[in-house]
């Protein structure tokens, strides 16, 4: 929701909830996931969290969880907003099998075994 300010909290940036000691280690990448996200984690080559949040098509969230999946540490967690949307997040968790996975509140959560 980069372009709705209505979510942002009055007088604050993008990226205001970053704690101080983080920053260093945050950066705001803007753009298609299908352009960014590979060459993303290649470079980090392993993630604890990975969150979608982004366009809610059938198409992106695939894409999205696909691609991410295989980055998630070993215990690492998959979250999804919106996984109710479509069928993308139970067809992944069928086909990755995760530890466990649930949607709470619109709230996908894998868990990685």
């Amino acid at each position: 929701d980069i372009d709705n300010r209505e979510f942002l909290a009055p007088g604050n940036p993008i990226g205001w909830i970053v704690p101080e000691y983080l920053k260093t280690k945050w950066t705001l990448l803007l753009g298609d996931s299908r352009l960014g996200l590979p060459g993303l984690l290649s470079q980090l080559v392993q993630v604890d969290v990975f969150i979608h949040d982004s366009s809610h098509t059938y198409e992106d969230m695939k894409f999205e969880f696909e691609t991410s999946y295989p980055h998630i540490r070993s215990g690492g967690l998959l979250l999804s907003d919106d996984a109710d949307f479509n069928a993308a997040f139970p067809e992944c968790a069928k086909t990755f099998r995760p530890k466990s996975a649930r949607i709470i509140r619109n709230l996908g959560i894998m868990k990685k075994p």
